[in-house]
């Protein structure tokens, strides 16, 4: 669980959102255990990222994205055995959580990962303020690491005020000029 954890503490509120696209599966495909799969199955591991939300930003959105990822996937739609086994995991989503928040790591000196990270680069009431000031035509990512800047383009598209035409338009650039910076580096 490390790894989507990693990516939550790189991009925030998008690393969730974006599960929230990737797994809206046919229900026997996202309630699916996969042994000895290394994942979760995709409805967990979207109301885990969801679960990070809360933990770092409190109240959100996220809570709502929680309340209507259950109601697309009812657990009454699992095999008995599987449905068990997903209530059960699922009860201890938020201690799972706490621990990758809060576990002190020896490897790291005694921080938590979290700390390896600037969260408040990637939180939402930064990203707000920063995507506000897109609808008056400009977007200022400059000072924003790469992926807090991804974090941004997936805050305007959450959104909803850029056509998805307009937001590719807008990320192709961004793109270019980031591989122009990082070929201009080497």
């Amino acid at each position: 669980m490390t790894v989507p954890f990693w990516a939550f503490c790189l991009v925030g509120v998008a690393e969730a959102a974006a599960l929230l696209d990737l797994f809206a599966l046919d229900p026997a495909d996202a309630l699916r255990i996969a042994v000895p799969g290394p994942h979760p199955p995709p409805y967990l591991r979207t109301l885990l990222a969801i679960e990070w939300c809360r933990i770092a930003w409190g109240r959100g959105p996220w809570d709502r994205w929680a309340a209507e990822w259950r109601s697309l996937y009812p657990l009454t739609r699992a095999p008995p055995a599987t449905r068990r086994l997903l209530l059960e995991a699922r009860r201890y989503l938020p201690e799972v959580a706490r621990t990758l928040f809060g576990a002190r790591l020896t490897g790291l000196g005694g921080r938590a990962l979290p700390d390896l990270f600037d969260l408040a680069a990637v939180a939402p009431d930064r990203l707000a303020r920063i995507t506000a000031r897109a609808d008056t035509g400009r977007l200022d990512l400059r000072g924003l690491s790469a992926c807090a800047q991804l974090a941004v383009f997936a805050a305007l598209r959450q959104r909803g005020r850029l056509s998805e035409p307009a937001l590719d338009r807008l990320m192709t650039a961004w793109l270019i000029r980031l591989g122009a910076r990082r070929h201009d580096a080497t």
